[in-house]
């Protein structure tokens, strides 16, 4: 297990560059962008990027943080190569932020807000080579907040992943 600060826009960017891959882990991935909790998000996105009515510093304190499984992460200096990252817990955050970042990115611009973006950042905890017993775990864990059903651990069984990938293939819409 490893523990790092990432700055949001670099999840932004992974999320970007795997698209549905890096989310499909997380059994909140698909919950809609109107709830309490995104719209509390986008807020205080909009108050620190936009307004500059909050320091980017304090978002790392009010967050209960993300963790990511990986199939392997290498230290090169002070930085970390992330190999095939999927989230398991945090996908409300990275997805507001990622629907922020897209919807305000040229009042972002105008608001000379590039250098602010990196310094919103969320400890984020990285483990490797999790047997499928041992994410349902930490799925249950991280998610308390909000009850875990069961019918949402089954969506996420390795059966589930290969049907939709087979489904995709011959072009017939499987939804997990």
């Amino acid at each position: 297990v490893l523990f790092r600060s990432l700055p949001l826009i670099d999840l932004y960017g992974i999320r970007s560059a795997l698209g549905r891959k890096f989310l499909e882990r997380n059994i909140r991935f698909a919950l809609p962008p109107d709830g309490h909790v995104n719209r509390a998000l986008s807020g205080t996105f909009a108050s620190i990027l936009l307004e500059r009515s909050q320091s980017p510093a304090l978002f790392a304190f009010h967050h209960n943080g993300l963790t990511l499984s990986a199939g392997l992460f290498e230290r090169k200096g002070d930085d970390v190569l992330v190999h095939a990252p999927r989230l398991l817990n945090g996908a409300q955050t990275v997805s507001t932020f990622a629907d922020f970042f897209e919807r305000n990115g040229p009042a972002l611009r105008a608001a000379a807000s590039e250098q602010l973006i990196d310094k919103v950042v969320v400890l984020t905890r990285i483990i490797t080579q999790a047997k499928a017993d041992m994410i349902t775990q930490i799925t249950i864990s991280n998610n308390r907040q909000n009850p875990v059903q069961s019918w949402q651990l089954h969506a996420n069984d390795q059966i589930q992943f290969e049907l939709e990938d087979w489904f995709r293939a011959l072009g017939i819409p499987y939804q997990r």
